[in-house]
């Protein structure tokens, strides 16, 4: 195969993995829309921290909702919100620890052939029909770009007509995207660390502090091994709001900090196992929480999205 052709393919996994995904679970939804309902009752409300380790460690905070209810006078206990395990707990964990509170009779979906598979929650995000057109959105766009790649010299080809004599388009559309993309994600971060400065602050301690290493591509062609690798410190904390404890991984805006060992050894030191430390956190979200309110590597980022910008600009041969 040729390489637009494997690069085609790569591009339509994604959008294929992500709409069976999607569909796997609308499928759940659309079961359990026949679920018999009961009136049960919350017995304890907490938080639960998650590692989550693929190259590197992240921690989220996850809601836990312990209730109770009644299936032909026998007592069952669940655990579960949505009937799609996790769906959004992790982004809407304060919404669900001020929505189920201890003592509160609640609705709960049971399985009508397995009364002890329940859930507080079962409707999609969107509405069913609304879901299935997301889907088939979402694949879709993702044939049109896998279709653009697979006859990508002659699409290349057309498009040298839009641009000045001895433009090279790829290359405009590889820097101007990516210049694009870290400016919208910069100006998000920007207006998130902005925010951040007046959070209130709460004292917490560390209880995980360590060097993570990874692999990543060195992009040198022909090179005999082209991974490296490279190290960041990963600085887990804990700190409790309004008698909820709460644990966190983010040390400051922006990108994580990755490089040589010594420099993730250095970020480390400055926190380590068992020491205080002040924690800001989002009032209204109590487990979106940051180290330091500063945006990391601001003027790098800043300098990076000129680059691309420029080198864009210069790909067009625009004056020359």
């Amino acid at each position: 195969m040729s390489g637009d052709v494997w690069i085609g393919l790569v591009i339509l996994s994604v959008p294929t993995v992500v709409s069976l995904v999607l569909l796997r679970n609308l499928r759940i939804v659309q079961r359990a829309a026949s679920w018999p309902s009961v009136t049960g009752r919350i017995t304890a409300v907490s938080v639960r921290a998650e590692s989550r380790t693929r190259d590197t460690t992240s921690v989220r905070n996850l809601p836990v909702i312990e209730y109770t209810y009644t299936v032909s006078g026998k007592t069952h206990r669940g655990s579960r919100i949505h009937v799609v395990a996790n769906a959004g707990t992790s982004a809407k964990v304060d919404e669900a620890l001020a929505r189920y509170a201890v003592d509160r009779p609640v609705q709960v979906f049971v399985d009508p052939s397995n009364p002890d598979a329940s859930a507080l929650e079962r409707d999609a995000p969107l509405g069913i029909a609304a879901m299935y057109g997301v889907i088939a959105g979402l694949f879709l766009a993702g044939l049109a770009a896998a279709a653009f790649f697979l006859d990508l010299d002659r699409n290349m080809d057309a498009l040298v007509a839009f641009f000045p004599e001895g433009a090279e388009p790829q290359a405009v559309f590889f820097f101007g995207l990516a210049g694009a993309l870290t400016s919208w994600i910069y100006w998000g971060t920007r207006a998130e660390a902005r925010r951040a400065r007046r959070w209130p602050s709460t004292q917490g301690s560390i209880v995980h502090s360590r060097v993570e290493s990874f692999l990543v591509l060195s992009g040198t062609p022909g090179a005999t091994d082209q991974r490296v690798r490279m190290y960041r410190p990963f600085v887990e904390y804990q700190y409790a709001v309004e008698g909820r404890q709460y644990h966190g991984a983010r040390l400051a805006f922006g990108a994580d900090t990755f490089g040589p060992e010594e420099g993730a050894a250095r970020r480390v030191a400055l926190h380590p196992e068992g020491s205080a430390v002040t924690v800001h956190y989002d009032p209204k979200h109590p487990s979106n929480a940051v180290l330091d309110v500063r945006i990391a590597h601001n003027a790098v980022t800043v300098v990076l999205i000129a680059a691309s910008f420029l080198l864009a600009v210069y790909f067009t041969h625009v004056g020359r």
